[in-house]
């Protein structure tokens, strides 16, 4: 009686948002972090190495939990969607490393003169 009128409920009314907000969260942190620098074509294999943890967990554990039950999107579905995501990311890390690559030559052009980079934003 109690899992017919504990439970559900439970899982109806303190769930976090929809599993579909996760994927979106990762899509964004996936371009968040292509802007800094940071290849997108490695977020995937992060997933694929917890799916792989979490499939030997259960493994030794015997225990599984239900996907009905879990709070966030399996580690497999989150990785097939970071590998759709990484085509839009990695235009960002392009650009990102295009930029970065400009700002070093200034740098550079501006600090092998007198007075470094400081001189470019006050002159004398």
């Amino acid at each position: 009686a109690y899992f017919c009128t504990g439970v559900p409920p439970r899982f109806a009314v303190y769930m976090p948002p929809p599993r579909q907000h996760e994927l979106e969260a990762d899509a964004t942190g996936l371009r968040i972090a292509a802007r800094a620098g940071f290849d997108p074509c490695l977020a995937p294999r992060l997933f694929d190495r917890m799916a792989a943890h979490e499939e030997e967990n259960s493994r030794q554990t015997g225990r599984v939990v239900p996907s009905w039950a879990s709070t966030h999107p399996r580690s497999e579905d989150r990785a097939a969607a970071l590998m759709e995501a990484v085509q839009g990311a990695s235009e960002l890390f392009e650009r990102s490393l295009a930029d970065q690559a400009v700002q070093d030559a200034f740098t550079s052009f501006n600090s092998s003169r007198s007075g470094g980079v400081s001189r470019f934003f006050r002159p004398r």
